[in-house]
């Protein structure tokens, strides 16, 4: 047997095997005066790790506010909504990370919808939102945290505030 014809035995690989190779997007956005943009933040103390105990009624409280801060991100981010709508919701850093998503976006994209939503807790306070969307036959990922700020009332759901949100 030739190598021509051992070569034409063989099955065309390239035509028959589609391999969808993901694409990250860089998001460009202005950083606070002082904040460097692509840095991690400085190196905090390492600290003993303690038990933390987390109220499951508080627990309950963020993991809703955190759907409902996401819901209004994607509606945002599918143009359904104006961006002045999340300023409520996101600290101001957070916010122009959405003004910078929203102004790369492609038009006549099909809504996005939420699939998943994993929340943990790893201090009081502190809440780390993992969610996962998809937007046609793609899915996504989108990584949040939020904080909780003193306000008057202790049971107002707003006391949970968005402040980093990003685009996986």
């Amino acid at each position: 047997m030739t190598s021509a014809t051992a070569t034409s035995l063989l099955p065309d690989v390239a035509a028959t095997v589609r391999v969808h190779r993901p694409s990250l997007r860089l998001l460009r956005y202005e950083p606070e005066s002082g904040e460097q943009s692509g840095s991690p933040p400085p190196a905090r103390p390492h600290a003993p790790a303690v038990a933390v105990t987390v109220d499951a009624t508080d627990t309950a409280v963020v993991r809703r506010r955190a759907e409902q801060v996401l819901r209004l991100t994607f509606e945002v981010l599918d143009g359904r909504r104006p961006v002045a709508q999340l300023s409520g919701h996101l600290e101001p850093r957070a916010l122009r990370y959405v003004r910078a998503a929203v102004a790369q976006r492609r038009a006549a994209q099909q809504p996005a919808r939420m699939t998943s939503l994993h929340l943990d807790q790893p201090c009081a306070g502190v809440a780390e939102v993992a969610a996962v969307y998809r937007r046609g036959s793609r899915a996504r990922a989108l990584a949040a945290r939020f904080e909780r700020v003193p306000t008057a009332e202790p049971d107002d759901p707003r006391r949970w505030r968005c402040v980093t949100l990003r685009l996986l």
